[in-house]
């Protein structure tokens, strides 16, 4: 696991409850879909700014539409993105 850099800003995170029901019905289903039981750090940073929630949840539901690349090799890509940005989902 790697280590927390020091030098990163950090916001405080608004309650889920005090989101906009579309912000809640978004995080629920990221719930859903990745089979987890909690709201994931980027959703909840994402949705701090209803703008670029709203691009994001866009970009996403492009991404994940059915064309060439079957879910599989999608979740794949992201795997292998997300271990060479060392994330740690």
């Amino acid at each position: 696991m790697r280590r927390p850099d020091t030098n990163s800003a950090s916001i405080e995170l608004p309650d889920i409850e005090s989101q906009s029901p579309e912000i809640q019905d978004f995080l629920r289903l990221v719930r859903d879909r990745f089979g987890i039981d909690f709201d994931s750090t980027m959703g909840r940073v994402i949705s701090t700014i209803p703008e670029v929630w709203r691009g994001e949840s866009n970009a996403s539901k492009v991404a994940w539409a059915p064309g060439k690349l079957d879910a599989a090799s999608k979740e794949m890509i992201a795997t292998c993105v997300s271990a060479m940005n060392a994330c740690d989902y």
